[in-house]
């Protein structure tokens, strides 16, 4: 159960850092730059803006989960080949 808490606040604590440190910033920045241009966007263009933003965050984390995923895929089939190699030497020596 301690595991499970300790899991649990990790994951938040990293999240929430996450956020404040990163999407915060990026956020604000793009807001900004956006109110600069015009005093006041009309309702499609902001929603265009969001809805830009929200889709290369979505892309860009897409991405890199699966460029994490392809990586532990070689370093798992690795692992495994390297276990076949050492199994048939064994063999080859008896």
């Amino acid at each position: 159960m301690v595991d499970l808490l300790l899991m649990i606040t990790i994951g938040f604590l990293g999240s929430f850092g996450h956020c404040v440190g990163m999407c915060v910033p990026l956020t604000t920045a793009f807001s900004l730059s956006l109110t600069q241009q015009q005093t006041s966007p009309l309702w499609q263009q902001q929603f265009t803006f969001h809805l830009l933003l929200n889709l290369g965050r979505l892309l860009s984390y897409t991405l890199v989960g699966a460029e994490i995923g392809a990586l532990g895929s070689v370093l798992i089939a690795g692992g495994q080949m390297v276990g076949m190699v050492v199994g048939y030497a064994r063999e080859l020596q008896f």
